[in-house]
């Protein structure tokens, strides 16, 4: 039987790859997006489009329509508070409308692609974090966070026998395919700036873009329906990722680690700026806060379930930057 599967999200950088990763298995998805959205990250792949949007529930219900598997990658990626009720319609109401299409069109698997920032982070004393740790970010009400969170625990609540769901949870996700300058506007950054001289105190976990694709297949292969599954490298201090980002670009790395107070006074000054100008700023406060704590995750269910060895974090860098170069998305001035 011809296996049919549904890409949500596939113009960015995660489900352009998994887009490539099925592919490879000789499988041509099923791509839900917008007529006006930019496909330059899948243009060299092959794959159907449906035509539809999350916020549109009648063409998530034609968009499901045969598919044996759905692949939810598309979400709202915001840390601004006063996008809240934007980011619940489109990344809670829009998984619901979405699991409920599935469900009702005989999907079998649905896998969404979560977050770091929808497990937690290390409180004082904690080495890492993992799967079974407790949500603790939940009493700031961090957006971003909160939303896929909540999205999360829509689908890993729907899993039944005859409907079985999936949590993928990267962490900084650096590949190929990064058309939007997600974690590659670092790159950018290094360049434009001629340094970053300033990192910020906290740690982060690095996800390669192969390894969170391969992960969303492999899931469904192997791994236990309604559990959520953490897909990282390993994890570093800002201060490292960033001298190693200055280092691959030829600039030169960070002189200083701020203090968590003059971090969080910078978002502070971004939230003033997005209040007198009605724009979302580059920093805000919630940016600022998780900018300064550790998000170091063991990765131990994924190597184990499933399978994936993590990528060498450097190469990955690498392989990242080396992309976005060859495809003109940041230019290569000296």
């Amino acid at each position: 039987m011809k296996e049919t599967v549904l890409v949500t999200g596939a113009t960015g950088c995660v489900g352009a790859n998994i887009v490539k990763h099925l592919n490879d298995r000789g499988i041509k998805p099923r791509v839900l997006l917008r007529r006006t959205s930019r496909t330059a990250g899948i243009d060299d792949l092959d794959w159907e489009p449906a035509y539809g949007d999350l916020t549109d529930r009648p063409s998530l219900e034609d968009a499901a329509k045969g598919c044996t598997t759905v692949h939810h990658v598309a979400a709202l990626i915001t840390f601004w508070r006063r996008r809240r009720r934007e980011a619940e319609r489109i990344n809670v109401q829009g998984t619901r409308d979405l699991l409920e299409a599935s469900r009702k069109a005989g999907v079998r698997n649905f896998v969404i692609t979560s977050t770091m920032s929808a497990v937690g982070h290390c409180e004082e004393g904690q080495q890492t974090v993992d799967e079974d740790s407790p949500f603790n970010y939940r009493p700031f009400g961090f957006v971003y966070n909160s939303t896929k969170r909540e999205a999360e625990e829509l689908v890993l609540g729907a899993s039944t026998d005859s409907f079985r769901t999936f949590s993928i949870n990267p962490g900084l996700i650096f590949g190929e395919r990064d058309v939007n300058l997600s974690a590659a506007r670092m790159f950018d950054i290094a360049k434009r700036w001629y340094s970053i001289p300033f990192a910020n105190p906290g740690s982060v976990t690095i996800s390669d873009a192969d390894d969170v694709a391969e992960g969303h297949i492999r899931v469904v292969e192997r791994g236990r329906p309604g559990r959520r599954y953490i897909v990282g490298s390993t994890y570093t201090t800002y201060r490292e990722l960033i001298t190693w980002v200055c280092e691959i670009v030829g600039r030169r790395p960070p002189l200083v680690t701020l203090p968590p107070w003059a971090v969080k006074a910078a978002g502070a000054m971004g939230e003033l700026y997005g209040m007198a100008t009605g724009r979302e700023p580059m920093l805000t406060a919630d940016m600022a806060y998780m900018a300064c704590q550790h998000q170091r995750a063991d990765v131990t269910r994924a190597i184990e379930e499933l399978g994936l060895e993590p990528a060498d974090v450097r190469a990955s860098l690498e392989k990242s930057y080396r992309w976005v170069l060859e495809h003109g998305i940041i230019t290569n001035r000296p």
